[in-house]
């Protein structure tokens, strides 16, 4: 009985954990988790929905699996490497030759080519 008990707890703990980071996701990305009132088929599903970003690894994890596309990890954000989280749940970090960002004012700002003319 002591054993169903705690089981009944951990699985209240486990759906209340999901339901808080579902709702910061859909606080970082604007996407609203409801029965939509428009035609969805009216609408291009080659669009997906807010940035292809989030601020941690849960969140980029969690967004990637209901987006169904890869979303970057800002907080593993490097000058010479990007990480993604994947559909499948799985992480993916691109490393650079060089850098491609510098950090300035605490802001991460892509290297932009200079063209010599």
């Amino acid at each position: 009985m002591r054993q169903a008990r705690r089981l009944r707890q951990i699985a209240i703990g486990v759906v209340m954990l999901f339901a808080t980071e579902a709702a910061l996701v859909s606080q970082d990305t604007g996407i609203a988790f409801a029965t939509p009132t428009t035609d969805v088929t009216a609408q291009s599903t080659t669009e997906a929905p807010g940035p292809a970003e989030a601020q941690d690894e849960a969140s980029a994890v969690l967004m990637a699996r209901l987006q169904g596309r890869k979303i970057e990890v800002l907080s593993e954000r490097a000058a010479d490497s990007t990480t993604y989280a994947l559909p499948s749940g799985e992480l993916e970090t691109a490393a650079y030759a060089g850098p491609v960002r510098v950090k300035q004012a605490g802001v991460w700002k892509d290297i932009e080519m200079l063209s010599w003319s």
